[in-house]
């Protein structure tokens, strides 16, 4: 029975893995594992400062900002071209060879920082825009090459698995697979991979999956009168025709999708990523007063963010200018709710902390029970976010010429980071505490979320459409009410007093 369970499990999972994954998320867990070593290392070498979080946060965003193109031309010729007659696989192939060799240079660099520093005096370190600089720098000479290869890298996979040129659905399902490759990757590495084998094999074992990406199918090739059947799926070209029959869009798809997002959407996206970034900081804080800070919990807030983000970009469609309206309204107040939502749900939350603290003996099952809590509230803020994400990418068909126009949201990360640093320079300069800023960006997103309803659109004339926002008007304003629920000394008398 058991046997027979295992080999279902195993099937149904390489099915999947088959089906509806692909290169895309091997290429997104490969690049995870690599940028959670190469973070975590540069991090736990030169401190947790606010210092480090800036050159860390400049470094992952302008290297997303140089990876991925703010907007690409593609053409048919293009999108049909095999793998013989692709340039961009032979650029795959390097940027694959160049993360490695990165991967396996990493610590001697480290090393070289770490002369570095040496250099620098007390007095220098001591004055905080030079070492804010200095971090910079350091980030900027190790953090950021490695992302600006993930992106570029992430960019030629979905360019050679092919794209939809009058849609962008098939875009949006390559970055969901990438992103969920990433926050699987940042799963398996902080409870599994580091834990147990070590940085080391943490930075190894990406050279390793990249070894046999790379060298695999010379490697068949000589080998397959020996060997049976090889799986097709890793090849870019099988993936790609694997992909035409499954998410082949219909033609009212085409026509609707095809649509010039609106400049409303494409302007309010950048207020939202602000917030997002505010309410991203400020519900850590949240949930870090019901159960100590960890590595672990950090990690599981970005690979549940990121997650959140490519589940939006995988399901949320923007059909039509009045659809694209309604869901933007829709995610808008929805972050807005998460964020008074765990305010005014805090006394409950501790109640369940303090259950499960009194009753979960294994520190396993309450770690799985700590890190399920704070994956829920972060996959619904990236699926808010994401959802904005998706509906901020454009495609635009040339008249003169069969060339397809996309326009990406290479900006947004910038405004998500600033927010983030705004929230950071709020608490420390003691100008705000977390219930008023919560709240106060809570109602900024109900303002943001009328301004776009009304831009286009009028008073819900269905019945759903009237019921589904009276009921978010309500939630939101009960948040609003019983904001004040959210008491630290309630929570650190009961959890934390010994």
């Amino acid at each position: 029975m058991t046997r027979l369970f295992a080999q279902n499990l195993l099937k149904y999972s390489l099915q999947i893995l088959r089906e509806r994954l692909g290169i895309l998320f091997l290429t997104g867990w490969i690049c995870g594992v690599y940028l959670f070593s190469c973070i975590q290392r540069f991090q736990a070498f030169v401190g947790d400062s606010p210092e480090v979080f800036v050159g860390m946060g400049l470094a992952v965003a302008i290297g997303i900002w140089l990876g991925l193109p703010a907007s690409a031309a593609l053409s048919n010729r293009e999108s049909e071209s095999t793998t013989e007659s692709n340039p961009d696989v032979g650029k795959m192939s390097i940027t694959f060879f160049v993360l490695s060799l990165w991967s396996l240079c990493f610590p001697m660099l480290l090393n070289q920082l770490n002369q570095v520093l040496h250099l620098v005096t007390v007095q220098q370190i001591s004055n905080f825009v030079f070492l804010t600089g200095l971090m910079t720098l350091a980030a900027m000479a190790l953090i950021m090459p490695a992302v600006f290869w993930c992106s570029r890298l992430f960019w030629l996979t979905a360019k050679n698995t092919g794209f939809d040129l009058n849609t962008s659905l098939q875009l949006n399902r390559h970055v969901a697979r990438y992103l969920t490759g990433i926050g699987l990757a940042l799963i398996t590495a902080a409870y599994w991979i580091v834990p147990l084998f070590g940085w080391n094999v943490s930075l190894i074992l990406p050279v390793g999956m990249v070894f046999v990406l790379c060298c695999g199918p010379w490697i068949l090739a000589y080998a397959k009168p020996y060997l049976p059947e090889t799986p097709q799926w890793l090849k870019v070209d099988s993936a790609k025709a694997e992909l035409e029959p499954l998410f082949k869009p219909s033609e009212n798809d085409q026509r609707e999708s095809a649509s010039i997002v609106p400049l409303m959407i494409r302007g309010c996206s950048f207020p939202v990523s602000l917030a997002v970034g505010i309410l991203f900081v400020m519900l850590s804080r949240v949930l870090f007063q019901l159960y100590p800070d960890s590595l672990y919990l950090k990690v599981t807030i970005w690979a549940a963010f990121l997650c959140g983000i490519g589940a939006a970009f995988s399901f949320i469609r923007s059909r039509g200018i009045t659809q694209q309206i309604q869901t933007a309204a829709c995610l808008s107040l929805g972050t807005g709710i998460i964020g008074v939502s765990c305010l005014a749900l805090f006394p409950l939350l501790v109640s369940c902390m303090l259950y499960a603290n009194a009753y979960i003996e294994i520190a396993q099952i309450l770690a799985v029970v700590r890190g399920g809590l704070t994956a829920i509230v972060f996959s619904l803020l990236g699926w808010c976010w994401g959802g904005w994400l998706n509906l901020a990418i454009q495609t635009r068909q040339m008249k003169t010429d069969p060339f397809t126009i996309y326009t990406l949201p290479v900006w947004q990360p910038f405004c998500f980071l600033a927010g983030i640093f705004f929230s950071f320079w709020l608490i420390g300069g003691g100008i705000a505490d977390v219930k008023t800023i919560i709240v106060l960006t809570s109602l900024g997103l109900l303002c943001l979320t009328a301004v776009v309803w009304f831009s286009h659109l009028r008073i819900p004339k269905t019945r759903f459409q009237l019921s589904m926002g009276i009921f978010s008007l309500a939630v939101l304003i009960l948040g609003f009410v019983f904001h004040q629920n959210y008491d630290v000394r309630h929570s650190a008398k009961l959890l934390f007093a010994t």
